[in-house]
Order: structure tokens, then C-alpha cells, then sequence
């Protein structure tokens, strides 16, 4: 990785890093939430590089990435004692952030589960049962955010699998 994240000069920390490594092949909430929106690896990471970028010592809650409907998702450099628990806040306003219910570590396990999914969606299949699935054994449908997020996926559902019936008789 070219400068950015990992340099120490940056401190910060290890697990911060690693997830910044391992997430930009597959953008689980933004990739299963709104898959027309998909970036490159590259502009993944040039963008986490810029939301990381400022000294750790002038503000803890960092921007782990912007997602498409406007919200970001963060986490509180202060809380790595607690695997650093995710939230969704708007745009500019981390003090009203809505928990997660996952920490930084959790929500790479629950990407790298669904990332085969990235690529059944691409193809125009959508998996929405097994989405579904994966978030609930975690027992994530208590959490106010993953309530309303699978809400959206059943709401959206039939949408969704016309989009990916588009994207598979239309290959490009």
C-alpha cells in the first residue's frame, strides 16, 4: 500500500490497517445495500487513505469509509480495548452515530462471508436469502441499524432481483 494508511508516522493501529487491506475487494453494506454503486479496489483505498489521513492526536472518531446513501461509517481510535466498535452517523454529525453491533473485526468476518455473493451478483444473481442468513446468526436483527437494513433488502427485493435479471441478460 502506497503511504497513506499503514505509515506509522500515521499511527494507526494494526487492526485498523489490516482492515483497510482486507475490506477493499468486497464492500459488504455498500455492495449488498446498493450494488449499482460499486468502486474499484483502487478508489476504495485512495478514499480511505484521505478519511484517515489526519493526525490521530486531533480527533479519535475516524471515518472507516463513506457508504452511498450519505451515512459513514466510523469508529473511536479510543476504543481498542473493545475490538473498536463500528457505527453509521451522517455525514458530519459522529455524536448522534447509530451502533453497529459489530466491531471492526466481526464486520470483516461478516465481508469475507458474503463476498462470494459480490460476485453471484455481478452476475446477475441475487443471493438475498443467504444475505439475510448471514446477518441474523450473528444475531444482528436487535440492532436498530440491521433492523432497518434488512427491512430496506425485503422492501427492495423484488427491484433488486429485476436489476440483477438486467444485469444478466445484459452482460457488458
Amino acid at each position: 500500500m502506497s503511504g497513506g494508511i499503514g505509515g506509522s508516522s500515521q499511527g494507526t493501529p494494526a487492526e485498523v490497517v489490516h482492515f483497510h487491506e482486507a475490506v477493499p475487494v468486497f464492500r459488504m453494506l455498500e455492495f449488498s445495500m446498493f450494488p449499482e454503486e460499486r468502486l474499484g479496489a483502487e478508489e476504495w483505498q485512495r478514499r480511505q487513505e484521505e478519511l484517515l489521513s489526519a493526525d490521530p492526536g486531533t480527533v479519535s472518531i475516524r471515518a472507516l469509509t463513506d457508504l452511498p446513501d450519505g451515512d459513514m461509517l466510523i469508529f473511536d481510535l479510543n476504543h481498542r480495548e473493545s475490538g473498536f466498535p463500528l457505527a453509521v452517523s451522517q455525514i458530519g454529525f459522529p455524536e448522534e452515530a447509530q451502533p453497529l453491533g459489530l466491531t471492526m473485526s466481526e464486520y470483516l468476518e461478516l465481508a469475507t462471508e458474503l463476498s462470494p455473493m459480490e460476485a453471484q451478483m455481478s452476475a446477475g444473481v441475487y443471493p438475498y436469502d443467504a444475505i439475510v442468513s448471514a446477518i441474523e446468526r450473528r444475531g444482528l436483527r436487535a440492532n436498530a441499524y440491521w433492523a432497518e437494513c434488512l427491512s430496506l433488502l425485503a422492501e427492495s427485493r423484488g427491484s433488486t432481483q429485476e436489476r440483477m435479471r438486467y444485469v444478466r441478460e445484459n452482460p457488458q
